[in-house]
């Protein structure tokens, strides 16, 4: 256990010592590897061995660093749900022919065809049509925007209400998504001010434990103590010193802090971040920021007519069509558990509402407009 499970260690503490350097690889090493030869001599010199306690430095070091290699993995999956937010194909047309390819094959300058309740496959600038497309994922606005020749949309972004044509302006890691995405990976590589520190301390900590160590042996067997018993308080020495949780704790919370962030959509730029943020007092936003969860939810309604009838009357239009607000009434008519009717017809008005006929009734709903 202590030579081969330890061996990335030792391999580690014998290339700095070959550059006269020290790292906690270095103190992991020698207090398993003296745990290890004095309990061979112990057994020689017919005296209790510390078999265990060699194995143990290994078995619970390599155990904090299985953990933080599955906390790293749980913070880059967060990058990949990122990314998973966007289109897996596009619809480009050349001329009159519409194709389907792999999103990854989008190229600049690709016209993109993007349907109602489609996700936007690239950023790119729209050359036809007028929609509502649904920005929340990147601006934390609940309500769509309306989009016309040429505004700009955003991939991974989701087209509401009507066919939209946009010209691809960057796509892949260059899009806006893939940007997100590499700014949560760089914060995950940067280093907070007290992890910068735990790298400092470690380079003069392992130098002063070994001396103190080798003072601790020196010591015992000058004020009458015997080798082993010496020996043995030297090993403690380095035992206890070996410090895990200073290499393993900073840097498993940097990653899990970002990981988790982007999970909430909170993104960070630098780890320092969260040493900073705890004197942050007071919270500015601007005038026309929107403060909200990203979704709507069904509060209250008024009328004039029996709410159960208005509500699956409104509700069966609204499922006909891919916008937040409609999407809210029909959650709110699924908790009521009331049943849907089919539709017979169904216009769609971008930015403004859409008419349908749902049960022989006629239903106007959108702006005053």
């Amino acid at each position: 256990m202590t030579l081969v499970a330890g061996w990335q260690f030792h391999r580690e503490a014998f290339v700095r010592a070959r550059h006269l350097t020290t790292n906690m690889d270095t103190l992991i090493s020698m207090g398993s590897l003296a745990a290890y030869g004095y309990s061979i001599w112990a057994i020689a010199a017919d005296t209790e061995p510390y078999f265990h306690t060699a194995a143990f430095i290994v078995t619970f070091v390599l155990a904090g660093r299985y953990l933080e290699a599955r906390a790293k993995g749980r913070a880059s999956q967060a990058v990949t749900r990122l990314l998973s937010l966007g289109a897996k194909e596009a619809k480009v047309r050349t001329g009159d022919t519409v194709r389907v390819i792999p999103v990854e094959d989008v190229q600049p300058g690709d016209e993109l065809v993007i349907g109602p309740g489609e996700i936007v496959p690239a950023d790119g600038i729209i050359i036809e049509g007028t929609s509502e497309v649904d920005e929340s994922m990147m601006t934390g606005e609940s309500i769509p925007v309306m989009k016309i020749a040429g505004d700009e949309v955003y991939g991974a972004t989701v087209n509401q209400q009507a066919q939209i044509i946009a010209k691809a302006t960057a796509v892949g890691s260059e899009s806006s998504l893939g940007r997100i995405a590499r700014m949560v990976e760089d914060a995950q590589a940067t280093k907070a001010e007290v992890q910068r520190l735990a790298d400092r301390i470690s380079a003069v900590f392992v130098p002063i434990v070994l001396v103190i160590a080798a003072l601790t042996v020196l010591g015992w067997m000058m004020v009458g103590s015997g080798f082993g018993e010496a020996l043995a308080l030297g090993i403690a020495v380095l035992v206890v010193a070996c410090p895990c949780a200073l290499g393993l704790a900073t840097p498993m919370a940097v990653m899990v802090g970002t990981g988790r962030g982007a999970e909430l959509g909170v993104l960070f730029k630098q780890a320092d971040v969260f040493e900073r943020v705890k004197k942050v007092d007071t919270v500015m936003f601007d005038k026309t920021g929107t403060l909200t969860s990203g979704a709507m939810e069904f509060r209250a309604f008024h009328t004039s007519i029996d709410q159960h009838r208005f509500l699956q009357l409104v509700a069966s239009a609204e499922n006909g069509v891919s916008h937040p607000i409609g999407m809210a009434i029909v959650n709110e008519a699924d908790r009521r558990e009331i049943e849907l009717l089919p539709l017979t017809h169904l216009n769609n008005h971008p930015g403004l509402g859409v008419e349908a006929e749902v049960d022989f009734t006629r239903i106007w709903i959108g702006t005053s407009e």
